[in-house]
């Protein structure tokens, strides 16, 4: 993570360690949304390839694809709701302008242990059980409303990322000397 990715003028005092100062005091200025991050959607088309036809193994496996989808995006919900940290942010990525207005750096000392990153260790691998799986409109209902809930889940991740990031995503104390732009 980067200053472009953080709306500007967002960050307050209590978002840095004790190896930056702060001076100054918040101004109370609303700061709009910066531009975020623009994530690129491919457009919906005809797609060269194997076509895929209607059996229990693919139902299967289209099944556990939108179970890894959903346990990704719960982790990266999970990420963003326990705040970014040190080590989720660019060394040297967070300039000035990610400043609240009437906030500047008094001065810096030597880098402390930063806060863990937020980053859970989760959204991995499933359990890849084997469960029936069979040919049938439930079947395809169940599968639709686990595909569903992904995206449901992504696109409000994809709403905070495309609004920009404000100082609720870092953890208070999250941000060190070291992510400091020079």
């Amino acid at each position: 993570m980067a200053s472009a990715n953080i709306r500007p003028g967002a960050l307050l005092p209590d978002d840095f360690d004790a190896s930056v100062q702060t001076t100054g005091a918040y101004s109370g200025a609303i700061v709009p949304a910066g531009p975020g991050v623009t994530i690129p959607v491919p457009p919906a088309g005809d797609r060269e390839g194997d076509p895929v036809r209607l059996t229990e193994q693919q139902m299967l496996i289209n099944q556990r694809i939108a179970q890894a989808a959903v346990r990704r995006a719960n982790a990266l919900i999970e990420w963003l709701d326990t705040g970014l940290a040190g080590p989720d942010i660019k060394d040297a990525g967070i300039g000035t302008a990610a400043l609240a207005p009437g906030i500047s750096i008094a001065s810096t000392s030597a880098s402390l242990t930063p806060p863990p990153s937020g980053k859970p260790s989760g959204g991995g691998r499933g359990g890849g059980g084997g469960g029936d799986v069979s040919l049938t409109e439930s079947q395809m209902v169940t599968n639709q409303r686990i595909s569903q809930a992904a995206v449901v889940r992504l696109n409000s991740v994809r709403a905070i990322l495309e609004g920009s990031l404000s100082g609720a995503e870092v953890q208070d104390g999250g941000i060190g000397v070291t992510n400091l732009a020079p």
